[in-house]
């Protein structure tokens, strides 16, 4: 099999077609195999199968000559992603330490210190979309939207003249969705509007890609999920990751997580840690749970809470988003022991305008309001902001 390879990449006219059968190799092993004996005879099959996976700007990134693969099986396109996601892996552990980092940073307020952490992820793997948006929105609870615009506006004016037009309307509808006055209803229709020009099959794949990567809890439930992959594979690799755990994520939901997709989020956290898999290695019941699956300072939340013991559980949820103020239950049960202690709102952490005090005094608000329409309008509006960090978007 590996000399018929070599013999098709050979033939640069047969190449695409080889790529396009290599691809559908669903045997991991056999088909590093394959790529290793390729790539000592023909070098440029690395950037064939990669494309450019840590681009040092926005031109570069949507200068990818890297042309789509029409995919076989969502399980194919999760193995052609671990195929190379290997050689990477130190690099993806760390981009997601930083991930969390800035969450962190970003949920008390430490917005000095996200832009840090940013040029750190910057200067070490690049520029990617997750990049960019977390930039946004840190400019805008930064109050420096104009930076964001100016940002914008340069990244859209040197790209004009690329080919990759799909990454330039994905960027700028990124840039829509941090906007803190955005009309989170409004954006939906938008979305909607705008890529129902389906002219094609592939138009038909895109705006559904589209949709589910912009909008991904209102279409979470589509039938199709490779095409995600396939269309984010023209974006940076930790881009490409990230939209992997949110296509195992949405199988999960819709009851599709079958032995061989549970097989790849597996291998993913086997390289990456990820705490985002816990849950779905948690769906298979023949083996052990993963260690640090269990959380104990959120399980004893659960107790005092469902205890009746308020003061404790208020008190314990102050102490937990010292460390992790991203988990969204957390903040809905702090804002119910309030409430049942008959308190008004406090702020759950003591810098007064971090975005997790805003969050909170909404959350708050629901439950304590008559008239409720208008906070959760608001509060639907932070989670547009927020959608880039899942879990405040998977809640009760």
């Amino acid at each position: 099999m590996r000399q018929d390879y070599l013999r098709y990449f050979f033939n640069t006219t047969k190449r695409t077609s080889a790529l396009h059968t290599l691809k559908d190799i669903t045997d991991l092993q056999t088909l590093r195999d394959i790529q290793r004996t390729v790539r000592t005879f023909v070098p440029t099959l690395q950037q064939d199968i990669e494309g450019c996976i840590f681009p040092a700007d926005f031109h570069q990134l949507c200068s990818s000559l890297t042309s789509f693969i029409r995919p076989n099986s969502l399980y194919s396109e999760l193995v052609w992603l671990c195929s190379y996601l290997n050689n990477y892996r130190d690099r993806l552990k760390w981009f997601l330490d930083k991930k969390e980092n800035f969450e962190q940073a970003f949920m008390l307020g430490d917005f000095s210190g996200c832009h840090t952490i940013l040029e750190e992820v910057r200067k070490k793997l690049g520029v990617s979309l997750w990049y960019y948006e977390s930039l946004f929105v840190l400019y805008e609870y930064w109050d420096k939207r104009r930076d964001g615009d100016l940002l914008m506006s340069s990244c859209l004016e040197k790209t004009k003249d690329t080919d990759t037009n799909h990454l330039q309307s994905l960027f700028y509808m990124l840039y829509l969705r941090s906007n803190i006055n955005i009309s989170p209803y409004k954006y939906d229709e938008d979305l909607d509007s705008l890529y129902k020009q389906n002219k094609t099959l592939l138009h038909e794949d895109y705006y559904r890609y589209i949709l589910f990567r912009l909008n991904m809890f209102n279409n979470i439930g589509q039938e199709e999920l490779s095409f995600n992959m396939m269309f984010e594979s023209l974006s940076a690799l930790v881009d490409r990751y990230l939209m992997a755990v949110n296509v195992l994520k949405a199988s999960a939901v819709n009851g599709k997580l079958d032995d061989e997709l549970l097989s790849r989020a597996r291998y993913l956290y086997s390289k990456t840690s990820d705490r985002e898999l816990l849950p779905l290695l948690a769906t298979d019941v023949t083996r052990k749970l993963t260690e640090g699956y269990y959380n104990k300072a959120f399980i004893d939340i659960l107790d005092s809470y469902n205890g009746g013991d308020y003061n404790l559980s208020k008190a314990l949820c102050s102490s937990y988003v010292d460390t992790d103020a991203s988990q969204f239950d957390v903040l809905v049960i702090y804002c119910r022991s309030l409430v049942y202690l008959g308190q008004s709102f406090e702020n759950i952490h003591p810098a007064i305008n971090a975005p997790v005090n805003k969050l909170c005094r909404r959350i708050y608000r629901v439950f304590t309001e008559k008239d409720n329409r208008e906070t959760v309008y608001s509060l639907y509006q932070m989670n547009k902001n927020f959608s880039i960090w899942r879990r405040q978007c998977t809640s009760s």
